[in-house]
């Protein structure tokens, strides 16, 4: 016999930039502790934050924020 539970997915409330002098920083802000995985991506150049195990709440999808590093936010979930 073979025992497993299901994870409850850590629901991901809001996503926020909060811009310091020189650099942002991505705040999420979760229902639980999240692990993300880093990757940048060319062709355009971007980098991908994929928090594994998480569902996306009522989160917006573009978030306006714009500096000379980047010009866009953009939020999804794929499955």
């Amino acid at each position: 016999m073979v025992c497993t539970f299901a994870r409850t997915p850590v629901e991901v409330r809001s996503v926020t930039v909060l811009p310091e002098s020189g650099a942002s920083t991505i705040a999420v802000i979760s229902t639980g502790p999240l692990t993300p995985k880093l990757q940048v991506v060319e062709d355009p150049l971007r980098l991908v934050i994929d928090i594994p195990g998480s569902m996306q709440s009522s989160v917006r999808k573009k978030i306006p924020f714009r500096n000379e590093q980047i010009k866009g936010i953009r939020i999804s979930q794929n499955q």
